[in-house]
Parts: structure tokens; C-alpha cells; sequence
């Protein structure tokens, strides 16, 4: 029996050592902080409500302010990751249907990438300035058929011309 008690010590010592030597990592709580101060700092440049927190992480409203002060849980910091992660890839999608692109054939790239050199621009600023070129000249043209077809229709005729 004593060789038992000799071995647990030794254990025992032998696992202090190891706790003592465990390099600090700082305070746990401050890093529960850092995810809450970034979590809300997110939420609120972002324009999400506790309401909406509190649906997509199963809790009330009044939990979620009570997370503001004294960190979120554990527990609950996946959730809240998901629905950071959930608005980022709703948001990454609303960025890609704004996004326009070509496939030119390596001729045409080279071209048009010329034609934006000649000019001092970049490709990209090159074709925005020259749609928006486009886009301009195609509502003016609208813009004056329509005024003059309105002017046609106001022009008095030859018997409104005539003294009665």
C-alpha cells in the first residue's frame, strides 16, 4: 500500500508542476468580453435588434440586454456567430446581383483594356464611365422625342389660326 500513496503523490506533485508552469493566458472573462463588445458592436453598426437576437438565439429581448452588461454565455456564443455568419452571406448575395459581369474573349479584354490606358483610367472605371455614357445619351433621347411630340400636339392648327 505505501508504494500506492508514493504514486499518487508523485502524480499529484508532478500535475501541480504542470499547473504552475501553464502559461497565463489573460482573464477568460475578458475574453467573453471581447466577443460580446464585438458581437454588439456588430449588431449595432448593422442595424440588428435585440428582437431579432433574441428570435435567432431562442431568448427574450430582456435576456439579451442582460447580455450587453454581463456577457453572453457560453452556450449561446454559436448562435449568435450563425447569425453573424448567416447576415454576411445574405449580404454577400445582395453584393453579387449588383454586380455586372462580362466574359470577354482575351481580343476584346485587350481592347478595351487599351482603350482605358489611352485614356488614363482603369478597365473598371473605363466601362462604369462609358455605360453611364450610354445611359445618359439614351434617356436624352428619349427625353426629347417625348418633348417633341408634345410640342406637335400643342401646335395650333390652321383652322385655330383663322380669326373667327
Amino acid at each position: 500500500m505505501p508504494k500506492l500513496r508514493f504514486h499518487f503523490r508523485a502524480l499529484s506533485t508532478r500535475k501541480q508542476n504542470i499547473i504552475d508552469n501553464v502559461p497565463d493566458f489573460g482573464n477568460y472573462d475578458d475574453m467573453s468580453n471581447d466577443f460580446t463588445d464585438t458581437f454588439f458592436a456588430w449588431s449595432d453598426s448593422n442595424g440588428i435588434t435585440r428582437d431579432q437576437i433574441a428570435e435567432a438565439t431562442g431568448n427574450s429581448p430582456k435576456t439579451i440586454s442582460t447580455w450587453r452588461s454581463i456577457g453572453i454565455p457560453k452556450g449561446k456564443r454559436l448562435g449568435c456567430q450563425s447569425l453573424i455568419d448567416q447576415h454576411h452571406s445574405i449580404t454577400q448575395l445582395q453584393d453579387e446581383r449588383s454586380n455586372i459581369q462580362f466574359k470577354p474573349s482575351h481580343s476584346q479584354f485587350k481592347r478595351w483594356n487599351q482603350a482605358a490606358l489611352d485614356q488614363g483610367k482603369l478597365i473598371e472605371d473605363w466601362a462604369f464611365e462609358g455605360l453611364e455614357q450610354m445611359a445618359e445619351e439614351h434617356f436624352n433621347s428619349k427625353l426629347k422625342v417625348a418633348e417633341s411630340e408634345q410640342s406637335t400636339y400643342n401646335k395650333p392648327g390652321k383652322d385655330e389660326d383663322k380669326p373667327a
